[in-house]
């Protein structure tokens, strides 16, 4: 399951400052960390790059879905986020199962 995409709704548990990366090429990144969870309170990881990390303005309760979000088994199942924020929806989120939540 590693290396597989998936699309994910949840609720913002936690938000993580922006901080930058440096990549074994010499460029930096921005990246951030945060938690969603659902109403089973299971909750994930997903780390936020580039554009997305510094510039979607997510705070604990409110809904997003991330499209295309990469599966993790570094330290246990992550999500990695897609660095494109037309892959993102941030509050009203149109699915039968964000309304659940």
């Amino acid at each position: 399951m590693a290396n597989s995409t998936i699309d994910v709704i949840g609720v913002v548990v936690h938000t993580g400052q922006v901080g930058t990366l440096k990549l074994k090429t010499g460029e930096t990144r921005d990246k951030r960390n945060l938690v969603i969870g659902d109403d089973t309170n299971f909750s994930i990881s997903v780390t936020l790059w580039g554009e997305t990390a510094a510039k979607l303005d997510l705070k604990p309760g409110m809904m997003i879905a991330c499209k295309q979000c990469k599966i993790s088994e570094y330290n246990g199942k992550s999500l990695n986020g897609s660095s494109s924020l037309s892959d993102y929806v941030i509050g009203s989120v149109n699915h039968v199962r964000a309304t659940a939540i």
